[in-house]
């Protein structure tokens, strides 16, 4: 296994280069202007050195990401003698290239003989050294018994088709559903005449609407202020096919309850409003901040094997508002792939829909993600409304044929 083979990396390490690496692969980003500090149209400060380069393509190749390692180190080796770096020579990154291009084979068909060229065409030769020898002998099993794709960094239980809509989707394609509509929600309640709620139609079945300025920047910044002591980073998730850990969501979250401040309590009520559902057994505030390239793979909502009992009076989480906290200067969209629908922060909105059927059945359709934040940063508040209480209260869910005019919109 390659992992062996090549230096270990530091969390913070680790961190940036899959935040880069997953940027690259979502947004289709070129090599040579990503290590030259563009980013969507916009040059950071930051450029990255061949070394750099040649770090992170070491990185990728004990993922085994052979093909997107070959790009890092081609582009290191267009820089490596301009930038006069005695550490390295376009020697050595020549003969991490030619390993690499070949160790590629097995990831992706006739892919080494055009880097074969490629090195030709500097009038370099493969030699190898200390380094890459281990290498060069793995690379000749043409069997390819050694290659496992479990270990790419994408190594969340999604197919290939699943990532290639969600990364269609995360850069804009397609737009979604023509001919929605928008409403003033009211429910007749005297509270809610004066200043309605304001929904925008983003699909009709399954239901899921975006609540516009439903969020005033101030109580935005007192749910900041109140969720910062408490920020930590994002859980650990395994995958239940491999067993192995992965980075779902990528970002620092904490929790704010109703009591930590009267901003809290006050969306809670509200939430109980816009869904017209008891909120007893709603769960606390999650507050979450998505830097550089974070994001949350596709997942859907619902808990696994929560039943409404005596012992679990809570039960299911039968639905979910998620409010955007500021505006994501690039990327960042909340995509529900099966649906073609992708919703774009905006800040003071709330995107709302329900994770289950009117039998109380899980609707697959909601499965969704949080695409990479392409610059900027993301802060979302996510709201988990529970089945508990609900019949009780005269609460239900709507059925699809009764949704949204003689539910929501009055």
């Amino acid at each position: 296994m390659l992992v062996d083979e090549v230096e270990s990396f530091t969390e913070d390490t680790q961190g940036a280069i899959r935040g880069l690496t997953r940027l690259q692969k979502v947004y289709n980003l070129d090599t040579d202007r990503l290590t030259d500090g563009w980013v969507g149209g916009t040059q950071a400060h930051s450029i990255l050195t061949a070394a750099d380069c040649v770090e992170v393509a070491q990185f990728l190749s004990q993922r085994h990401e052979f093909v997107l390692a070959t790009s890092w180190l081609r582009t290191a080796l267009s820089r490596v003698d301009s930038e006069g770096d005695t550490t390295m020579s376009q020697q050595d990154v020549a003969s991490q290239l030619y390993v690499y291009s070949m160790l590629a084979m097995c990831e992706q068909d006739g892919f080494a003989p055009l880097l074969s060229q490629s090195l030709l065409s500097h009038d370099i030769f493969y030699s190898p050294n200390a380094a890459t020898a281990k290498l060069y002998l793995l690379a000749l099993d043409e069997s390819c018994s050694w290659y496992d794709p479990a270990l790419k960094l994408d190594e969340v239980d999604m197919t290939e088709d699943e990532h290639h809509s969600f990364n269609k989707m995360c850069r804009g394609e397609p737009k979604g559903p023509r001919g929605l509509k928008c409403h003033y929600v009211h429910y007749h309640q005297p509270s809610l005449l004066l200043a309605p709620f304001k929904l925008e139609e983003v699909v009709i079945s399954p239901p899921i609407v975006l609540v516009h300025q439903v969020i005033s920047d101030t109580e935005i910044q007192e749910l900041k202020e109140a969720s910062l002591s408490k920020l930590s980073g994002c859980e650990t998730v395994y995958n239940v096919i491999t067993s192995k850990a992965s980075t779902y969501r990528t970002c620092d979250k904490g929790w704010v309850e109703d009591s930590d401040a009267p901003v809290a309590a006050r969306l809670t009520r509200r939430v109980g409003q816009l869904a017209n559902l008891g909120m007893t057994f709603s769960e606390q505030h999650q507050v979450a901040c998505y830097g550089l390239g974070g994001e949350y793979k596709l997942h859907r909502d619902p808990l696994e094997s929560m039943d409404l009992s005596e012992t679990n009076p809570a039960g299911q989480r039968i639905a979910t508002v998620m409010f955007y906290l500021n505006h994501v200067a690039r990327g960042g969209y909340t995509v529900f792939p099966l649906l073609k629908v992708a919703v774009a922060p905006v800040k003071g909105s709330a995107v709302f829909w329900f994770n289950i059927l009117h039998d109380s059945s899980e609707d697959h359709r909601t499965l969704h993600g949080g695409c990479p934040v392409l610059l900027g940063a993301k802060w979302v508040l996510n709201k988990w409304i529970r089945e508990g209480g609900q019949k009780l209260q005269g609460h239900h869910c709507p059925r699809d044929e009764h949704f949204p005019k003689e539910y929501f919109y009055v």
